[in-house]
């Protein structure tokens, strides 16, 4: 009798110890729309359709740096979260898209501070590439608004090239 409820808990904790976890609630909003990263000489304009009840929108961007030194090519993984309340670069509405423009000397700044993090001395970086993936997520943060796990759009690739300034 002993052995069959020992055996008994031990189905039953192995039967737990694989059983999927416990996804999180969805959230409420859908996902942004016609999302595309655009640029000119001056800035990278990352734009969506907006989403009905969103008050804030999260842009993640990762990829792959790659940088002369003088000496050699080297390459660097590149993430950066922007958000479109988080003071980096200009949030507003263009034919009824939501727009974040990020100038590009930010986005040199940015990406000079990452190489940095990354044990890269940015005075003895002459040129980047940077070929990145982006996409955007609705959300409406606040005190009872629930999880903000709502689904990200599309994503869209982008590269940007940056050079050192002729001394």
């Amino acid at each position: 009798m002993k052995l069959k409820v020992c055996m008994l808990i031990v189905c039953l904790a192995m039967v737990a110890a694989f059983a999927p976890a416990k996804q999180p609630n969805a959230g409420t909003l859908g996902p942004p729309t016609e999302f595309m990263v655009t640029q000119n000489a001056d800035g990278i304009f990352f734009s969506w359709v907006p989403v009905d009840d969103a008050t804030k929108y999260a842009v993640p961007v990762w990829g792959v740096v790659t940088y002369t030194d003088g000496t050699a090519r080297q390459q660097a993984r590149f993430k950066l979260g922007l958000n479109t309340k988080g003071g980096i670069g200009t949030v507003y509405r263009r034919s009824g898209r939501v727009v974040l423009e990020i100038p590009k000397t930010t986005m040199a700044r940015i990406v000079l501070a990452k190489l940095q993090a990354a044990g890269v001395d940015p005075a003895t970086v002459e040129a980047f590439l940077l070929e990145a993936t982006a996409k955007v997520k609705a959300m409406a943060p606040g005190k009872g608004a629930g999880p903000q796990n709502n689904p990200f759009s599309e994503t869209d690739d982008f590269s940007f090239r940056w050079a050192r300034p002729s001394r």
